[in-house]
C-alpha cells in the first residue's frame, strides 16, 4: 500500500507540474497579437482591394460608354482589356466574404459559373428583369460579361449586337449591376468604425474561416476540381471559368493562388503567426504545395477547358497539389491557432 501510495503521489505531482506549466505556455504563444493583424489584412488588403475593385468597375463603365458612342473594333478591344483587368482584380478580393459581401452575396452575383447562356438570352429580351433576385446570379456578373463578349468570334457580328437594343441595354445594367455591388462593399469598409472589426474577438476566427472556405470551394474545387471531374467521375470543361474568352481562365487562376498565397504570407498574418507558435514546418509545407502548384501550370494550355478537354490529367495534378495544402490549412493550422471549422463542406473529400 505504501508503495502504491508513493507511486501515486508522484503521478499526481507530475500531473500538477503539467497543469501549471502549460497555461503558462499556452499564454506566452496566445500573447502573438491579432489585432495588430486584422489591422494589417484591413488596410493592406481588403480597404485597398475593394478600393481598386470599385475603380475597375468604374472604368469598365466608362469604357462601355465609349464602345456604346463609337463602336469600333478597337473599342471592343478596350473593352474586352478593361474587363479582364476587372475580372482579374476580383480574384485578390472574392477571399473576403464577410460583413457586407456576405448580407450582399456579393460571390454570387458577381462570379457564379458557368453561366447560363439561355437565361442571358431571356434576359435580354425582358426588359423589366430584377437582377436582385438570387435566381439571376447564373445570368449576370463577369461570367455573363465573358458570354457576351466572346460570344461570337465574329468580331463585326459582335460589334452590330453588343452595340444594339436590347444587347446594349442588358450589357449596361450587368456592368451598372457590378459598379453598385462594388460601390456598396467599398463604402462601408469606409465608413464602418476599424475599431470594430480590430478589436472583436471572433474577426479572425471568421475572417480565417472565410477564407478557407474560399480556397476550398470556390478556387480548389470551383476553379479546378468540378471542371477536371474530381467530384463528378467525369471531365466537365464548359464548368471552367471564363470558358468563352478561353484564354483568360488559367490567368484568372494564377491571380487568384497568388491573391492567396500572398495573404497568407503577409507581415503578421498567418504565416507569421505559425512562426510565432513554433509551428513554422507547417507554413514552409503550405508554401512548398502551392509553389509545386505554380510550377505544374506551367506545363498547362492557357485554355483550361482545352486543357481539360485534350489532357484533364495535367490539371488534376494541380489539384492535388491544392488539396494537400488544404490538408494543411483546415487541420494542421487551425488546430495550432485553437479555430474551429465553422462551415460545411460538402464535396464529399
Amino acid at each position: 500500500m505504501k508503495l502504491k501510495n508513493i507511486i501515486g503521489n508522484i503521478l499526481l505531482l507530475a500531473l500538477l507540474n503539467l497543469s501549471c506549466e502549460n497555461p503558462a505556455s499556452t499564454e506566452i504563444k496566445d500573447s502573438f497579437d491579432r489585432g495588430v493583424m486584422l489591422e494589417n489584412w484591413l488596410d493592406h488588403y481588403i480597404k485597398p482591394g475593394y478600393s481598386d475593385f470599385l475603380e475597375n468597375t468604374n472604368n469598365l463603365a466608362l469604357q462601355h460608354s465609349e464602345f456604346q458612342a463609337n463602336p469600333t473594333t478597337t473599342n471592343l478591344t478596350l473593352l474586352r482589356e478593361s474587363y479582364k483587368n476587372s475580372y482579374s482584380n476580383w480574384q485578390t478580393i472574392s477571399i473576403f466574404g464577410i460583413g457586407p459581401a456576405e448580407r450582399l452575396d456579393l460571390r454570387g452575383f458577381v462570379n457564379t459559373y458557368p453561366t447560363d447562356p439561355e437565361k442571358i438570352e431571356g434576359h435580354i429580351d425582358d426588359r423589366d428583369v430584377n437582377l436582385v433576385l438570387p435566381s439571376t446570379r447564373n445570368a449576370q456578373g463577369f461570367p455573363a460579361l465573358d458570354y457576351l463578349l466572346y460570344k461570337n468570334t465574329n468580331d463585326e457580328e459582335l460589334i452590330a449586337e453588343l452595340s444594339s437594343d436590347p444587347t446594349s441595354i442588358y450589357l449596361t445594367k450587368l456592368i451598372s449591376r457590378l459598379q453598385l455591388l462594388a460601390s456598396q462593399v467599398h463604402d462601408h469598409w469606409n465608413v464602418e468604425q476599424r475599431e470594430t472589426f480590430i478589436t472583436n474577438p471572433e474577426s479572425v476566427d471568421r475572417l480565417v474561416n472565410d477564407f478557407l472556405l474560399y480556397y476550398e470551394k470556390y478556387l480548389r474545387a470551383g476553379k479546378l476540381g468540378i471542371p477536371s471531374g474530381v467530384f463528378s467521375g467525369a471531365p466537365l470543361p464548359n464548368h471552367v471559368e471564363a470558358p468563352y474568352s478561353g484564354y483568360l481562365s488559367k490567368s484568372l487562376l494564377i491571380d487568384a493562388l497568388i491573391a492567396t498565397q500572398s495573404f497568407f504570407n503577409a507581415d503578421q498574418g498567418l504565416k507569421d503567426y505559425l512562426e510565432w507558435m513554433e509551428k513554422s514546418s507547417i507554413s514552409d509545407r503550405i508554401n512548398t504545395h502551392w509553389d509545386a502548384g505554380f510550377k505544374l501550370l506551367t506545363a498547362i494550355d492557357d485554355d483550361l477547358r482545352m486543357q481539360i478537354e485534350t489532357d484533364h490529367l495535367k490539371v488534376l495534378k494541380v489539384y492535388d497539389e491544392l488539396q494537400k495544402a488544404l490538408i494543411l490549412l483546415k487541420v494542421d493550422m487551425l488546430q495550432v491557432l485553437s479555430i474551429q471549422v465553422d462551415y460545411v463542406d460538402a464535396d464529399g473529400d
